[in-house]
């Protein structure tokens, strides 16, 4: 990604490319005539993960653009989605 985009904007792009390509695997998975009765089946749980990708995409960008090196921002951050998804089994079950 460039360095002088705008993170949300690319990001914005990215997703609405993988929107357009998850509809059409999903239209052509389902059929066309199931597709309302499929999507009704979706609850909440699709919004909050979609807040903690984007968070995570985001993160990316940014430790990135701070000169972290790959391989440590990977590290720390799947070390910290590890350490939050913990606490909120614990609390959550």
């Amino acid at each position: 990604m460039p360095s002088d985009v705008n993170p949300f904007g690319a990001l914005m792009v990215t997703y609405l490319v993988a929107t357009i390509i998850s509809a059409i695997i999903f239209i052509y998975m389902v059929g066309p005539s199931n597709v309302v009765g499929e999507i009704s089946k979706i609850n909440w749980t699709s919004v909050i993960l979609a807040l903690a990708i984007v968070g995570l995409e985001v993160g990316y960008v940014f430790v990135y653009r701070a000169g972290w090196t790959i391989s440590t921002a990977s590290v720390v951050a799947n070390i910290g989605l590890a350490c939050v998804l913990i606490v909120l089994g614990y609390f959550l079950s």
